[in-house]
């Protein structure tokens, strides 16, 4: 995460880019989620500094968009990143 804490970022494609380096678009599912973890605080939370909270919080999302979706999406490896 670059020095200003994720302050001035607003919107999907600017997180994407900033905290994964790449279009919104081109985001795994596993790294969506990781950005939606953070939306109680983008500006407190980091993606890639995985807390506790972060991580059941993307374990939940996960697990939502499973139920939402057809296919199974499995909750990926946090060494991965």
């Amino acid at each position: 995460m670059s020095p200003n804490g994720g302050h001035g970022i607003y919107g999907a494609e600017a997180a994407a880019r900033h905290h994964f380096g790449k279009s919104a678009e081109d985001l795994t599912i596993d790294e969506a989620a990781w950005l939606a973890a953070i939306l109680p605080s983008p500006r407190r939370y980091d993606p890639l500094r995985k807390t506790t909270f972060l991580t059941r919080r993307h374990e939940r999302i996960l697990k939502w968009i499973d139920r939402q979706s057809a296919t199974p999406v499995p909750i990926a490896d946090e060494e991965m990143h």
